[in-house]
């Protein structure tokens, strides 16, 4: 297996499930940074790493 397909479960479970055990068992995290859940200082950091990261968004 390459890639994230070594992170898909065998069973079934829910995308927010599958970020929860692959956050626990890898330390990899999946975020959406225009989540409410998050504050704007929160999500312009997280937009800030991946900037930095990966470079600027495609809109």
């Amino acid at each position: 297996m390459s890639g994230l397909s070594r992170f898909l479960p065998n069973t079934r479970e829910t995308a927010e499930e599958t970020k929860r055990r692959v956050w626990q068992q890898y330390g990899m995290l999946v975020v959406d940074p225009e989540k409410d859940q998050l504050t704007w200082d929160a999500r312009e950091f997280l937009k800030s790493i991946g900037a930095k990261l990966y470079g600027p968004r495609i809109t």
